[in-house]
């Protein structure tokens, strides 16, 4: 059994050693790690269960908001004699229940998935989100690497162009709208030029951001100018499901955003690997392939994206027998 001053004199030798400093940063790196990716799992499944919900609320309230009688169907408690009150309510029960079980209100999932139009905008979603996430995730990290700029000066300067989208965002639906309302351009038009502005501009723009980095001032004005340029996007593909089945808009929306999310798990994954592997190069190879990706998405919006009401989404009359 040790005395006192044996225990102090192996403490010392071993805090001499630093073999015990070493030992505890190890166990506080291991237990942080372990307390990080706990925390991780738990927002991504706190994330997962809000987007669920959203989604779910984008189905069942346009389905609760027009399950209601046609208009041409007539009135039963006007027309209908009070003589047998049980009757009455059967009678009533089992046209309530035929409207509920009515074709025309079911969710043509075939059509959609045949629907080139409805998969221009899929794409289109993907590829547009895919650069706004790695925009997001890489900003602030981009100016204190690349701008040498301190965690204060960062920020500010990570949040601007963001600030200076969610403006343009407005005055690009603005101009979409004077356009339209003047009928200079037509509706197809302005969603094909707009996102066509939205995705070759921006995209131009990054990948000359390696050739300026030397520049601080000449860098936040390529971020600035790309995040207010591709804000264009807005008013082109990324709202033009409402054209094309305004009648489902709630579920297309929530499937629109599962195709967003599922780029924002991807692209940051994508350009975190390149800029681990070349610290030099990896930023040059992370907007090179996010310009790609935004390029791809938009020639199969060109090329396939339509503005009239498909058929698949039309409303259609039903006679109940």
């Amino acid at each position: 059994m040790s005395t006192g001053p044996d225990v102090k004199a192996t403490v010392g030798d071993i805090s001499s050693d630093g073999n015990l400093n070493v030992a505890q940063e190890e166990c506080s790196r291991k237990g942080f790690c372990s307390v990080r990716h706990g925390l991780a799992l738990i927002l991504q499944l706190c994330n997962f269960s809000i987007y669920t919900q959203q989604m779910n609320l984008s189905i069942a309230i346009p389905a609760m908001v027009n399950n209601t009688a046609p208009p041409s169907q007539p009135n039963a408690s006007t027309e209908r004699p009070s003589t047998d009150s049980q009757g009455y309510w059967n009678e009533t029960l089992k046209e309530f229940k035929a409207m509920d079980c009515s074709p025309g209100w079911s969710l043509p999932i075939r059509a959609m998935i045949k629907s080139l139009p409805l998969w221009a905008i899929l794409v289109s979603y993907f590829c547009e989100y895919w650069l706004f996430y790695t925009i997001m995730a890489y900003t602030p990290t981009y100016i204190s690497s690349v701008l040498q700029a301190n965690l204060r000066d960062s920020g500010i300067l990570s949040a601007l162009p963001f600030v200076v989208g969610c403006i343009c965002i407005i005055l690009g639906g603005l101009l979409a709208d004077f356009l339209l309302s003047r009928k200079i351009l037509r509706l197809i038009t302005i969603r094909k030029l707009f996102t066509a502005i939205g995705v070759l501009f921006p995209s131009v723009i990054l990948v000359s951001l390696p050739w300026v980095r030397s520049s601080h001032s000449m860098t936040m004005t390529f971020l600035v100018l790309s995040s207010a340029i591709s804000s264009f996007c807005e008013s082109g593909a990324l709202v033009n499901f409402l054209d094309i089945a305004p009648r489902y808009t709630g579920f297309l929306k929530g499937l629109l955003q599962v195709f967003a999310h599922i780029a924002g798990a991807i692209s940051p994954t994508a350009a975190g690997f390149f800029i681990s592997q070349d610290s030099e190069f990896g930023w040059r190879n992370v907007f090179l392939l996010s310009a790609a990706v935004n390029i791809s998405g938009l020639v199969f919006y060109l090329i396939f994206g339509r503005a009239d009401v498909q058929d698949w989404a039309k409303e259609q009359t039903f006679t109940h027998l």
